[in-house]
């Protein structure tokens, strides 16, 4: 048996708009127009995706100068209480060359470091340590 369409039955496609006919004048004016647009939404996603990467980058900034402030802080305690000769093995983990080279480029000047502090310095500079 062969089935029949029934007449009340949807259209097996889907039925669209019928096309508006536009003035071939209009055409390439709205299309400039619809272009232009979209340059400034683009433009504005552009710019308020900028401006929050430079204050995420002006926080991270600040949280580096307050994290390098506190070690240099700590390294100056540490040393004003001779830390050197209590606990060495914590100048030589915090990388005592580096911390005197990080010191003397943020403050512009070398450390107010003991005759012991600069001889252990000299030491890890001769035998290749940073």
């Amino acid at each position: 048996m062969i089935a029949k369409a029934k007449p009340d039955a949807p259209a097996s496609r889907k039925r669209r708009r019928p096309r508006t006919v536009m003035d071939d004048e209009q055409t390439p004016d709205r299309l400039r127009k619809q272009l232009r647009v979209a340059q400034q939404v683009h433009l504005r996603r552009k710019e308020i995706t900028i401006a929050n990467l430079q204050s995420r980058v002006q926080e991270l900034e600040a949280g580096i100068e307050k994290l390098s402030q506190s070690i240099l802080s700590f390294s100056d305690l540490l040393f004003e209480a001779d830390g050197l000769k209590k606990h060495p093995h914590v100048t030589s983990a915090f990388g005592t060359r580096r911390w005197y080279d990080a010191h003397q480029s943020f403050y512009g000047q070398k450390p107010n470091v003991s005759n012991q502090a600069n001889t252990h310095l000299r030491q890890k500079s001769v035998n290749g340590n940073p």
